[in-house]
């Protein structure tokens, strides 16, 4: 999230190597840590200048998206040379503009393959009751 650019001395900034990102994959967004919150456009651009940070990619939906183009603005307002490019990615498919998101596909299979096998386990016995809780919208 944005914590670790408005709070970089509590989250240390790391370097993507071949050897931390291997397994990034088998980890999902975990490595990333929570996004909600710690967004404040000029401690960010303070530590982006500080960094020599030129190009700062925003991966996300429209939450990350808006904060982003707040982060745009008060980077214009400093005259800071930075570009900022958001990457559009939602399991809630919900950012104006686009039709589908990448993480939409994956999430809507995830769900369908739990709400099947609960549907299997559920008729499988008399009175059988299944629960599925998903996350997003």
């Amino acid at each position: 999230g944005y914590n670790g650019l408005s709070d970089p001395d509590d989250n240390e900034p790391v370097e993507l190597t071949p050897e931390n990102v291997r397994e990034i994959h088998m980890k999902g967004g975990s490595i990333l840590k929570a996004g909600r919150g710690g967004f404040d456009a000029e401690k960010i651009c303070d530590t982006l200048e500080k960094l020599g940070i030129n190009m700062l990619f925003t991966v996300g939906g429209d939450g990350t998206q808006g904060a982003a183009y707040l982060l745009y603005e008060t980077a214009r307002k400093r005259g800071l040379t930075i570009s900022i490019v958001g990457v559009p990615k939602s399991i809630d498919n919900d950012i104006l503009h686009f039709d589908r998101t990448f993480g939409f596909d994956t999430a809507v299979a995830e769900a369908s393959e739990i709400i099947r096998n609960g549907w299997v386990e559920a008729t499988s016995c008399n009175k059988g009751v299944g629960i599925v809780k998903l996350m997003g919208r």
